[in-house]
């Protein structure tokens, strides 16, 4: 099975992800001190699950779809289906803009997303 990324009109597929096809709770942590020193933590926490791949030897025009798919669905509900057959309902995380844009001529590229 492919890895898919969708939203209602565009399917992009790409090749299996080679490292980085990670899967983390999405969670803050903040610690703050009080006047008397005293140490206090708090934590953030949601249902939500943060996921990350990366994949090499994408073909440039895959690499321009999915630059400008990104760019189309900066904060849209969008679909992804892994290799593994996972549907992952979400969206991209910001910092995947950059990755993107930044590495779409060397055929490789890493994806955020929270969902």
């Amino acid at each position: 099975m492919a890895f898919l990324i969708q939203d209602a009109t565009t399917i992009i597929p790409l090749p299996d992800p080679v490292t980085g096809n990670t899967e983390s709770l999405s969670v803050s942590t903040t610690v703050r001190r009080a006047m008397d020193g005293t140490l206090f933590s708090y934590k953030k926490s949601s249902d939500r699950k943060l996921y990350s791949w990366a994949f090499t030897n994408v073909k440039n025009n895959i690499l321009d779809s999915l630059r400008t798919f990104i760019n189309a669905n900066r904060g849209a509900t969008v679909r992804i289906t892994t290799a593994d057959g996972l549907v992952i309902n979400g969206v991209f995380r910001e910092d995947n803009l950059t990755t993107a844009s930044e590495t779409c001529q060397s055929g490789e590229v890493s994806l955020s997303f929270e969902g």
